[in-house]
């Protein structure tokens, strides 16, 4: 009985250390995310990243920008997932399916300790 309960805290300690970890990348993506922009022999960007039809309900959403992470509109406040990239789509998605594994193991734990 107990043995459940160590090995359902060492996997929820494993997806928060993973989730510890990926939040470290993304913040240092985030500090060179303006300095690593796209740009073409002249010097000029190649893709408009502040334009509204890229952005669809806060998420940037432009599928021939190579770039996976993007400063957000304001740059001061960090940098986010280019969803249109197909990694982009697999890491919000690895990241949705880790807050709702999370949830639910938040749920199920306690009902096995009163086992």
């Amino acid at each position: 009985m107990t043995s459940i309960i160590w090995i359902v805290l060492a996997f929820l300690g494993l997806v928060v250390l993973a989730l510890v970890v990926y939040a470290f990348l993304i913040l240092l993506a985030g500090r060179t995310a303006p300095n690593l922009a796209y740009w073409d022999l002249s010097g000029q960007s190649v893709f408009d990243r502040t334009d509204a039809r890229y952005w669809k309900l806060g998420f940037y959403l432009n599928p021939q920008d190579p770039a996976l992470f993007v400063p957000k509109r304001d740059p001061n406040y960090g940098s986010t997932i280019n969803i249109g990239h197909p990694k982009g789509r697999l890491v919000a998605a690895s990241i949705l399916l880790g807050v709702a594994l999370l949830i639910v193991l938040a749920g199920w734990l306690p009902l096995l300790a009163l086992r």
